[in-house]
């Protein structure tokens, strides 16, 4: 019958502790989170959202979810960033010099208007979709 060695145990022990510590070290990192709505108050998907840690020049992209939330973990801390928001229909939003804190979350709500070129497409195709119901009943 073979027996290990007692220090061969303890050593064995201690390494694994080791290795566990880093999950119980708080983070550094930031969390950006937020969700994109219309200015009617509206959750809006699909919006794309484009985080750029300028010192580093490293580029996070994000897609809002069906009910317009989103989430960008695992952020480097400090900045200044720069943010780009866009969503089709919609003005496009740039947002500068912004700072994150390591290990905290910075909540980042999205307010967006529609393009006047949307406005326009949806005043003409009403109108001609108006005109194609008279002709039909006409």
């Amino acid at each position: 019958m073979n027996k290990i060695p007692t220090r061969a145990v303890l050593w064995l022990i201690t390494v694994l502790c080791l290795l566990g510590l880093p999950a119980f070290a708080q983070s550094n990192s930031a969390t950006l989170v937020g969700s994109s709505d219309t200015d009617k108050n509206e959750a809006l998907a699909g919006t794309t959202i484009v985080v750029v840690h300028v010192p580093t020049g490293v580029r996070r992209t994000v897609v809002s979810d069906g009910i317009g939330a989103f989430t960008l973990a695992d952020l480097l801390p400090g900045g200044p960033y720069t943010i780009y928001i866009t969503q089709l229909g919609y003005k496009s939003q740039l947002l500068t010099n912004m700072f994150l804190k390591g290990g905290q979350t910075t909540q980042l709500p999205v307010r967006m208007t529609e393009s006047a070129t949307a406005q326009e497409e949806r005043r003409s195709t009403g109108s001609s979709r108006k005109k194609q119901i008279g002709f039909i009943k006409g």
